[in-house]
Order: structure tokens, then C-alpha cells, then sequence
């Protein structure tokens, strides 16, 4: 059971490799254009909704977290690659994470969840999301400051549009 847990994680994380390469390689391909009708995340996230026969909205979040994987969190993703945690422990870790933006203060927390996430595997979800936010807000605290108020900022606004239709604009928590 365990090495078919592990064998699990390791693909999932082998998957958002894959998915970020691919990011890579359209993105030295055709790079990032302001004039596009689609950037090259929405180009990448249509590829992998079309290669996986999934939907768009699950696409954009294997890309969001393939990219995290790489860009944010490369230890804590050879953790997730190892298999020594699951999918959703990563995700829940890029979801804490989303709100640093000092990439030497990312580094260390990166450093620190890495080797913490070893020994919290048999924790629940709301006491490693309580663990995590305690070492974020060590290295970060203005992270954590920045979560709170958006998490109190959500909403729905819906206004006329003028032409017989109605637009929509929401923040609602996703986790």
C-alpha cells in the first residue's frame, strides 16, 4: 500500500514536470506577447485540457501548480517528486505560499517547509495549513497580513453592462 502511495505521488509530480516543460518550451517558442488573443498560459492550459480531456479551469490549475513547482517551491517539490507527500499536501502549500513575493524570503520558506513536511505526513489538512502559516509568517509576516485581507476583501459584484446583460466579478475563497 505504501509504495503504491508513493509510486502515486511521484507520478502526479512527474505529471506537473511534464506540464511545466511544456510551459518552458512554448514559452521559448513563442515567449509572451501583450498583443496575443491567448498568452501563452492560456495557450499551454488549452494543450492540457485538450492532451488530458479535462476542463479548462482544472488545466489553468496543473499549470499554476506545475509553475509554482519550479519557480517557488523546487524543494518542496523533490519532496512531492520523491512521493514522500501527496498532491494535495503540495497544493495546499502553493495555496499558503501565493503571497510572498521576496524570492529570497520564498527560498528560505521553501527550505523549511521541505524538511518540516516529512514529519507532519500523518496530520490533518487544517493543522498542516495551521503549521504552514506559522512558518510563513516567521520568515513573512506581511505574507500572512496580505492573505487576511483578501480573505476579508472576497465578494461578488454584479453590475449592467449596458446591453441587456449583466457582468459578474467574484473572489471566493478556493481552499
Amino acid at each position: 500500500i505504501r509504495s503504491s502511495w508513493r509510486a502515486k505521488n511521484q507520478t502526479d509530480a512527474q505529471m506537473l514536470v511534464g506540464i511545466g516543460d511544456l510551459f518552458r518550451l512554448r514559452l521559448r517558442e513563442k515567449g509572451e506577447c501583450a498583443s496575443w488573443s491567448a498568452d501563452t498560459t492560456d495557450a499551454v492550459a488549452g494543450e492540457i485540457s485538450a492532451a488530458l480531456n479535462i476542463g479548462a479551469g482544472l488545466a489553468a490549475d496543473y499549470l499554476l501548480h506545475a509553475r509554482c513547482l519550479r519557480e517557488d517551491l523546487p524543494t518542496v517539490g523533490a519532496v512531492f517528486a520523491a512521493g514522500d507527500i501527496d498532491y494535495s499536501t503540495f497544493r495546499l502549500v502553493a495555496s499558503r505560499t501565493t503571497l510572498i513575493d521576496d524570492q529570497d524570503v520564498m527560498a528560505a520558506v521553501d527550505t523549511a517547509l521541505a524538511a518540516a513536511l516529512l514529519r507532519w505526513r500523518s496530520l490533518s489538512r487544517g493543522l498542516i495549513r495551521a503549521r504552514v502559516d506559522r512558518i510563513v509568517a516567521r520568515h513573512d509576516h506581511d505574507a500572512v497580513r496580505r492573505r487576511e485581507r483578501k480573505r476579508r476583501d472576497r465578494g461578488i459584484e454584479i453590475w449592467d453592462s449596458g446591453d441587456g446583460l449583466a457582468e459578474i466579478r467574484g473572489f471566493l475563497r478556493n481552499m
